[in-house]
């Protein structure tokens, strides 16, 4: 790495304000996505990818504009470690080197990642706020890992093996979570959809009492009542006159 070191006077103005010595090389220019992200080389990762599943991060349509995005830099870093990890064998050590790598470089993102956002507040590292001890842990993440990532790639080198071995593994079907699935069936395009269906018209409900034992019966007439009362005085008659005759027999046997 090198760059420039300009001085400034008395009044804070630039002593050379022209970019000399010119640099033997051009800076890599982050992405509008990874500026968004405070990452590098993201941008081609970013879904749908089709060596990834269809999103690493679920329910994003429940979050806010500012968290959803956040989500979709997990969802880019977590393809690009995806994508790195399906590699070719020369030999084991090459074999952990080739895995460990994306690994690494997954966790230096996260790190970036989250202290570029607004939720790590620390005015000054000696104190032992959650904040100040999570900033601290975030920046040895990115110095230490970016260290290992520089000495695995060194090991790969003198032992004149590949420095990347990569495999294309596609994914196919559908990787949608239950969350998601809800989610976009309760959406309002769902519910466009179902308000295009023609309604079914809903019969008056009768509210009619009826008994128990028959939920079928009809309202009756009064002729039906008028036959049902002759049925039920008919129906008394006979019982009263067979009881009558068993009561006569009875006698008759007794005397």
């Amino acid at each position: 790495m090198s760059g420039r070191i300009k001085f400034l006077d008395a009044t804070d103005h630039m002593i050379q304000e022209e970019n000399e010595p010119a640099l033997p090389y051009i800076y890599d220019n982050p992405s509008a996505f990874d500026e968004e992200c405070g990452t590098y080389g993201l941008k081609q990762y970013q879904l749908p990818h089709p060596q990834c599943p269809s999103m690493f991060v679920c329910q994003k349509n429940q979050m806010s504009a500012k968290l959803k995005q956040y989500s979709e830099c997990y969802d880019a870093m977590n393809c690009a470690m995806a994508v790195g990890m399906t590699t070719k064998v020369e030999d084991e050590i090459s074999l952990f080197i080739h895995q460990m790598i994306p690994h690494h470089q997954n966790a230096v993102n996260m790190a970036k990642t989250l202290l570029h956002s607004d939720k790590i507040s620390c005015y000054d590292l000696t104190l032992e706020t959650n904040d100040c001890l999570l900033n601290v842990l975030l920046v040895s993440i990115i110095n230490s890992q970016n260290h290992q990532i520089q000495v695995m790639r060194g090991v790969l080198e003198s032992k004149g093996l590949k420095e990347d071995y990569d495999c294309d593994v596609a994914v196919s079907g559908d990787f949608t979570s239950e969350d998601e699935k809800r989610a976009a069936a309760e959406s309002e395009d769902y519910k466009l959809q179902t308000d295009d269906k023609p309604e079914v018209p809903v019969e008056p409900e009768d509210t009619r009492e009826v008994s128990e034992d028959n939920t079928d019966s009809k309202p009756m007439s009064s002729e039906d009542m008028t036959a049902e009362e002759n049925l039920d005085s008919s129906g008394s008659k006979t019982t009263a006159s067979f009881l009558m005759s068993i009561v006569l027999c009875s006698i008759s046997l007794v005397l």
